[in-house]
C-alpha cells in the first residue's frame, strides 16, 4: 500500500559546509560519494554501500535525508529515472595520491597504502640505552637492599 523514496540528502560537517549527495528526485549528484539507492521490493527500506567520507577537519560528518511516503500505483512504487552526474571536480580539495579501496583490503595491506619506514639505530645507541638499563637497575637494587 505504501513505498517510500529518500530524496534531498545533505552531509554536513556542523560548521557551515555541506554537499548535496542526493537530489530532490532521489538521486546521486556524485556517484563516488554516494550512488543511487537500492530500494527492496517492499518499497518500505533503502540501502546503499559507499566509500567512507569525511571533512579533513572534523570528526563529525552529519547526514540529512528528507523522506516522501508515496501510495503504491497498481501495486508498485512509482519510480524515477536517474541520470548520475560525477560532480567530482567541484570538491574543493583534490589529492590525486588519495585511490580507494575496500575495507578487505586492509586486511593484507597493499604496499601502495602503507608507508613504510626502515629506521637503522646505531650500535652505539643501543650499547647507551643498555648501559643505561643495567645502571638504573643496579641503583635500584642498592636502595631496595639498603632498606632491608
Amino acid at each position: 500500500m505504501w513505498c517510500m523514496r529518500v530524496h534531498t540528502c545533505r552531509v554536513d560537517d556542523g560548521s557551515g559546509t555541506e554537499f548535496v549527495v542526493l537530489d530532490e528526485r532521489g538521486c546521486s549528484v556524485d556517484q563516488f560519494l554516494l550512488d543511487n539507492l537500492d530500494y527492496a521490493p517492499s518499497g518500505l527500506f533503502a540501502q546503499k554501500e559507499s566509500h567512507a567520507f569525511k571533512f579533513s577537519d572534523r570528526l563529525v560528518v552529519n547526514f540529512e535525508c528528507s523522506i516522501r511516503i508515496d501510495l503504491k500505483e497498481n501495486g508498485q512504487c512509482p519510480t524515477e529515472s536517474h541520470e548520475v552526474k560525477v560532480r567530482s571536480s567541484s570538491l574543493q580539495i583534490q589529492d590525486p595520491q588519495i585511490k580507494p579501496f575496500n575495507l578487505s583490503d586492509l586486511k593484507t595491506p597493499a604496499p601502495e597504502y602503507c608507508i613504510s619506514r626502515t629506521v637503522a639505530i646505531s650500535s652505539t645507541i643501543c650499547l647507551a640505552l643498555f648501559s643505561s638499563l643495567i645502571g638504573a637497575t643496579v641503583v635500584i637494587l642498592v636502595f631496595y637492599l639498603r632498606d632491608h
